[in-house]
Order: structure tokens, then C-alpha cells, then sequence
């Protein structure tokens, strides 16, 4: 696993949780700035079909939680993209449940990691899961 996280891995955390962080902050000034939100969504989905694109995690049920994270990324960065240029309040709810569901993937593979002892990068602890 430590070999994966050298092989392009470790990046990828780090650009999922700098995701989290941004997305927080987006959508607590998304009335200001729209734009702002768009570019996270935007984020989202390209740090979603990068993690697809890395070799896969040694470790089987690690891997499993890392890709669906990754598609759940995808879909959930292109449903908020959507709403955001939509207007629509309904589908950005969805949107953001989605990307829920890809962080606390994210988490389950961090977990695993933590089990073999591999260190993990922590998302900021000031952040919580929204």
C-alpha cells in the first residue's frame, strides 16, 4: 500500500480532502459567489476520474471503497455542477449527499490503511464531514 500511495495514491488523498475543505467553503458563500461553487464541483470531478485512473490499491477491500469514492465523486461533482448552473436547490441537495457518500468512502479506505499501519493524511479537523 505504501507503494501505491508513491505511485500517485498519496496526491490523490490529499486532492480529495483539499475537495472537502473547498466544498465547504463554496457552499457557505455560494449566494456571493456561484462561481466559486462551480469550480469545486468541477473539482470534484476531476479529482474523481484522476483516482479512477491510478493503479489499483493492493489491498482488495480497500480498493473497492476507493473506487467507489472516486465514481461517487464523479457523479456527485457533475450533479452540483448541474444544479449550480441550474439553479436548482433539489439537486444540489443531491449532489452534496453524494459527495457525502464519496468522503466517508474516502474515509472506510483510510481506515484500511490505518489497519496496516500505512499513514494517512487527515482532512482538516477544523472540517468536519458535511
Amino acid at each position: 500500500m505504501i507503494v501505491w500511495q508513491m505511485n500517485g495514491g498519496r496526491a490523490m488523498q490529499q486532492d480529495f480532502a483539499a475537495n472537502v475543505r473547498a466544498m465547504g467553503t463554496a457552499l457557505a458563500n455560494s449566494s456571493r459567489n456561484p462561481d466559486a461553487l462551480l469550480l469545486v464541483c468541477d473539482q470534484w470531478v476531476v479529482s474523481g476520474r484522476r483516482a479512477l485512473a491510478v493503479t489499483s490499491i493492493p489491498e482488495q477491500s480497500a480498493q473497492k471503497h476507493w473506487f467507489r469514492a472516486a465514481a461517487l465523486a464523479v457523479k456527485g461533482g457533475a450533479q452540483c455542477h448541474q444544479a449550480v448552473e441550474k439553479d436548482d436547490v433539489s439537486l444540489l441537495g443531491r449532489s452534496v449527499r453524494t459527495l457525502i457518500s464519496a468522503r466517508y468512502e474516502l474515509d472506510e479506505v483510510r481506515l484500511r490503511f490505518r489497519r496496516f499501519g500505512v499513514p494517512v493524511d487527515r482532512y482538516d479537523q477544523s472540517e468536519p464531514a458535511r
